[in-house]
């Protein structure tokens, strides 16, 4: 990714004449001029042709990240949901504009997208290449921050009025119908439908996790008293995390055969998903990577 440094303005041939905003290359206002102010503004938005002249006025208000992306690249789909996520937790201090190139082909012809995702900002009307390719939202965040600066430098200090609603986190579309299903109570159908979220979004982690959650509730509603494995998952469900892990840690160094060591590491990983970053296991990650390296 590029530094503030490297950051220059992109080659905008085709870009005025899409907004139809002469003025949109002109010199930026000086600094004063947006300072403490506010619009009225989608914090996250679509673009198209018809309306991109508000995408480059905004501009000069706001900083604006655009992101150029399509349904046929994989990397798409994670690296939106980065953008949006960061776009929530900066609270207004840019705009983020997606762009479907496969609807709006006009604007990749414009900003010379030569791949997706494709990602650049518009600061006071000049376009600003960033990246090709995915990031993740922690490579992404340092990014933003120096967006953020470049922007002050050009006069362009405002925020958007995030309302409550705006800094809600959707529900992707393709996680409604396992929901639904829960909420009726068909577990069976809704791992099934999480499966396939998965299958079409291997990095999507909160499927994972919801999938998790539903195959644990299914081991604990018949449990094997025999089984170490069930009699973790009993110890994991009533709160004992640090229990839990240590039975199936014991079970991956003292397997009696690799099969069924493998079937311990691969439950330990499943539970680590639904308990996430905490203390236990941290703890619990550190013994296994000693005992991979045994």
């Amino acid at each position: 990714m590029m530094s503030t440094d490297e950051m220059q303005a992109a080659d905008s041939r085709g870009a005025v004449d899409l907004c139809a905003t002469p003025s949109s290359t002109s010199a930026p206002s000086a600094p004063s001029a947006n300072t403490s102010v506010t619009i009225d503004a989608p914090l996250i938005t679509v673009g198209d042709e018809a309306h991109f002249d508000e995408v480059m006025s905004i501009s000069r208000t706001v900083p604006v990240i655009i992101a150029m992306w399509s349904g046929r690249s994989l990397e798409s789909k994670s690296l939106l949901a980065a953008l949006e996520e960061l776009a929530r937790d900066f609270s207004g201090a840019f705009q983020l504009v997606k762009v479907d190139i496969d609807d709006a082909a006009q604007i990749a012809r414009a900003f010379q997208v030569q791949a997706v995702p494709t990602v650049l900002a518009v600061i006071a009307g000049r376009p600003l290449p960033m990246f090709q390719g995915s990031a993740s939202k922690e490579q992404l965040r340092p990014l933003m921050d120096e967006v953020i600066t470049v922007a002050a430098q050009m006069g362009v200090t405002g925020r958007i009025a995030v309302s409550a609603q705006q800094m809600e986190t959707p529900t992707p579309n393709e996680h409604v119908l396992p929901l639904a299903l829960e909420q009726e109570g068909d577990r069976e159908g809704a791992m099934r439908a999480w499966e396939r979220v998965i299958d079409l979004n291997p990095r999507d982690h909160e499927a994972k996790t919801h999938l998790a959650r539903l195959q644990l509730e299914a081991r604990t509603s018949c449990p094997d008293q025999a089984d170490p494995m069930a009699q973790a998952d009993l110890l994991f469900s009533t709160g004992n995390m640090e229990a839990a892990f240590s039975l199936l840690l014991d079970l991956i160094s003292g397997g009696k055969t690799p099969e069924d060591q493998d079937k311990a590491r691969v439950r330990l990983l499943e539970l680590f998903t639904l308990a996430g970053n905490t203390p236990e296991v941290m703890k619990a990650r550190m013994r296994l990577s000693t005992l991979v390296l045994i």
